[in-house]
Formats: structure tokens, sequence, C-alpha cells
């Protein structure tokens, strides 16, 4: 990714398969938030919220990845580690930017289907079928 810089320093296939997943969607997420940084919202709060938002995000997974590397970390707890931050940092879009899809999400097979599976068991309100 050229926003972002390459967070695995090597190919996705050296990463486990715990890592793989939210290590991609990192990657997306971070590219998002660079480019809305780029293109600021005019609301000045969420604005500021987006400053560095990627920086950080990039930072966290280079570590991460690089304490999972070393084997001072499990790969499960470096993949919860990582997208527990991914997840407040999609919060954060939601509450700043009204942004509940974002299409970081849209490659994410695991999000998505967990995303669906949310929508689809709402339970309607049974229509009455007396006039």
């Amino acid at each position: 990714m050229a926003l972002c810089g390459d967070f695995t320093d090597r190919n996705f296939l050296d990463l486990s398969e715990p890592l793989q997943g939210v290590v991609g969607h990192a990657d997306r997420l971070c590219e998002l938030l660079a480019i809305q940084e780029l293109t600021p919202p005019t609301d000045e709060w969420a604005a500021a919220w987006l400053i560095g938002r990627a920086e950080e995000l990039a930072w966290l997974a280079q570590h991460l990845l690089g304490a999972w590397r070393e084997g001072r970390l499990a790969d499960a707890r470096a993949a919860a580690m990582l997208e527990e931050h991914v997840g407040l940092l999609h919060r954060g879009l939601a509450e700043q930017l009204g942004c509940r899809a974002p299409w970081c999400c849209r490659t994410a097979p695991a999000v998505h289907e967990a995303i669906t599976a949310a929508i689809t068991t709402v339970e309607r309100p049974a229509v009455s079928e007396s006039v």
C-alpha cells in the first residue's frame, strides 16, 4: 500500500492465518483514513479526529507484527489487539464522519458476514393483516 507503507515489511503470505485477515483489513482502513485526512470533512471536530489516525494504525500494526515475528507475542494475541484497534477506529469513523459501512470492510469477508448477519437478524415489527 502506497499511502501508509507496508505493514508487513514483507509479503502477506508470511503471516499466520489469524493475522492475514486483520492485517489486510487494517491496511485497507489505513488507506481509507489517509484519504479522508487528505480530503477532510467540513466539520472541524471530525477533521481534527482524523489527523494522524492512518499513521497511528500503521505504527501499531508494525509494532504488533514486529513483536509477533520476534516471538514476543502470539499470533492470536497480536491479531486480537489489532482487531480491537481497528474496531475503535471504525467506531470513530461512525461517530465523527457518519461512516457506518466503510469500504475497507467490503473486502473483509468475516467482517462483512458479521455486519450482514447483524442487519438481517434485526426483528421487524409484524405487519397487521387486518384492514
